[in-house]
């Protein structure tokens, strides 16, 4: 993820699968000591998810909402928004290895 200025690199770890193409996830932000926990739905060309509670609170704000939806570099490319503490949105990647 970027905002333009900044990059902060995360994986995604214990992927839960639901019903209805929705999953959980934790994505752990390698720069900012944080993990989060993560809500979506995917499909085979489209992921949204929104942070929606600290794992690790770190050095990191909380409650982006993300769409990718451009395929890119054996993944999705996308943005983040609304973001709390007026931090602004930016750019996403997600490559699958």
């Amino acid at each position: 993820a970027t905002d333009g200025a900044s990059v902060w690199p995360f994986r995604a770890s214990n992927v839960r699968l639901e019903a209805g193409n929705r999953f959980e996830a934790d994505l752990e932000w390698l720069t900012l000591d944080a993990v989060h926990r993560v809500e979506g739905l995917f499909s085979d060309s489209k992921l949204t998810f929104k942070e929606t509670e600290f794992v690790k609170k770190g050095n990191n704000v909380i409650g982006c909402e993300y769409t990718l939806d451009t395929p890119r570099n054996g993944g999705l490319f996308g943005t983040y928004r609304n973001c709390e503490g007026n931090a602004s949105g930016g750019t996403v990647e997600v490559t699958w290895w």
